[in-house]
């Protein structure tokens, strides 16, 4: 649960696209991407050898992972080209 938890605000410019991954060891299917600002620069290098990426959404919100990355992908699109 993480209602008092603070999520920082990331900018749609500093994500790469999302992509599903494995997360090893566990056999889930999770959402992930990756930023060059990450504040956990040694825990983003192990992140990226192990998923591809450097963080990865807490959730699918209701949808698969496959879901919400198209998703994802689409709303970045669409702000990127709105500047």
């Amino acid at each position: 649960m993480s209602l008092f938890r603070r999520w920082p605000l990331i900018r749609w410019d500093d994500v790469s696209e999302f992509h599903v991954a494995l997360i090893p060891g566990s056999g889930i299917r999770n959402v992930v991407f990756s930023r060059d600002a990450s504040p956990h620069r040694r825990l983003a290098t192990i992140n990226r050898s192990l998923v591809g990426g450097t963080d990865t959404l807490p959730d699918a919100y209701g949808r698969t992972p496959g879901e919400l990355a198209d998703l994802m992908n689409k709303w970045r699109l669409r702000a990127l080209d709105s500047r």
